[in-house]
């Protein structure tokens, strides 16, 4: 009759030994919370560049935004200024008007030139649309303050009244068309949600990872070996 219990020591007897760590344990231990520092401060790392970086942009697109603003406004403004610039030249003939509006023009084509500078693709095609009615309207403008120098003052105002103003009207209306849609410019809010969304997608795949590496450590520093190995 077979002895059951010798059976069991031989099976026992016969099975490769464990093999200990070589690695003493207060050296695993220190190993162990070395590499939980390490990780630790990996993912704050990690963390601070995806703010700074976010930050960084969300103040960039602001700051562009209202460059922009600030240039259609500055570019109405003194075109605004330039017309009764030449209402009261035409009225009065005072010379004092002609060089406010050379001043005012070169003032204006500063204010397109950063407003086009702020923004890309179709919204900066728009800006240069209305660049061009802007000069347009100086031409027509121009050839009516040299109509009224040659003494036809009334031709030179109803020109002003009439072709002038209408070239007028159109760059203004293209220019508030610039000013309500700003599509040149991306959302800072958008853009800071999709920069959100890929920095807590990156960390929360760094947490499966790091969570995975500090599980394998932790094993190896009680046990003194690895996961999966006898």
């Amino acid at each position: 009759m077979v002895n059951r219990e010798d059976s069991r020591l031989a099976r026992v007897a016969g099975a490769p030994a464990a093999v200990p760590s070589r690695v003493a344990p207060d050296v695993r231990t220190w190993a162990a919370a070395g590499t939980s520092l390490v990780l630790l401060a990996l993912g704050i790392l990690i963390a601070v560049l995806f703010i700074s970086r976010i930050g960084s942009d969300a103040t960039n697109l602001t700051e562009r935004q209202v460059r922009y603003a600030t240039a259609l406004s500055g570019a109405a403004i003194n075109a605004k200024a330039i017309a009764n610039d030449e209402r009261g030249f035409l009225l009065s003939g005072n010379e004092e008007f002609l060089s406010q509006i050379d001043v005012r023009t070169e003032v204006a084509r500063d204010a397109f030139l950063l407003a086009v500078n702020a923004v890309d693709g179709a919204q900066r095609q728009r800006i240069l649309e209305a660049y061009e009615a802007f000069e347009l309207w100086l031409v027509a403008m121009e050839d009516g303050l040299a109509q009224y120098q040659a003494g036809d003052h009334e031709g030179a105002q109803e020109a002003s009244l009439g072709p002038t103003r209408e070239l007028r009207k159109s760059y203004e209306s293209m220019l508030a068309t610039a000013g309500l849609i700003q599509s040149g410019i991306p959302s800072p809010t958008a853009t800071v949600s999709a920069a959100t969304t890929w920095a807590i997608m990156v960390l929360l795949g760094f947490l499966v990872v790091a969570t995975a590496i500090g599980l394998l450590v932790t094993t190896w520093a009680v046990s003194g070996r690895w996961p999966g190995r006898s």
